[in-house]
């Protein structure tokens, strides 16, 4: 809770989370001492039908994802519902799409990823500046240049997500440096 409280002192941030278990307990409490206008829910639905969703996830994590999605919809949050999805299944999109026009999202807060290639991975699509830009991503344990790389050092910016205002400084740092190519900044995404 302090890093989002931190964080939405300079910015507005985005918590991606898989929706499962915010019904009850702790994490009721935490969601709804949280500012609506601040904090966009981003929520991982990887299809329109448990099948994919659910090989991914675990059986059941389907309807579990879409009850957190409509708990967090009640509680008057900006819910964004992003899909991770192989090229062997562009075909789930259609669903995607489906079931979300059904449920009432709107379409400008869907996302729909590729799968991202990433340290020994042979598929998916290769990160590159053309299809990946800054979205900084804060955990407990660092800051990163996009959530795609957390754990994977050459995307780390910071070893402590806090204090915010170091973290947005160096990214922004980076790339506004007028001695440096912007797109080799971006391409290489490391700074520290």
């Amino acid at each position: 809770m302090e890093l989002v409280d931190t964080a939405v002192r300079w910015a507005p941030v985005t918590i991606l989370t898989n929706a499962m278990v915010l019904a009850r307990g702790s994490r009721r409490r935490m969601l709804e001492a949280l500012d609506r206008e601040r904090v966009t829910m981003q929520v991982s639905l990887d299809s329109g039908t448990p099948d994919l969703h659910d090989r991914h996830r675990g059986a059941g994590s389907f309807d579990r994802a879409r009850s957190g999605i409509a708990l967090l919809r009640e509680l008057g949050f900006n819910v964004r519902v992003a899909a991770t999805i192989d090229e062997d299944d562009a075909a789930e999109e259609d669903g995607f799409h489906a079931l979300l026009d059904a449920d009432g999202v709107p379409p400008a807060d869907r996302l729909i990823r590729r799968v991202a290639r990433t340290g020994f991975a042979d598929h998916g699509i290769e990160l590159t500046i053309d299809n990946l830009w800054p979205e900084p991503a804060l955990a407990a344990d660092g800051a990163w240049w996009h959530p795609v790389g957390i754990a994977e050092p050459a995307m780390q910016v910071a070893s402590d997500p806090l204090p915010v205002v170091t973290v947005l400084a160096v990214i922004r740092a980076t790339l506004d440096d007028p001695g440096r190519d912007r797109a080799a900044a971006l391409h290489g995404f490391r700074c520290t």
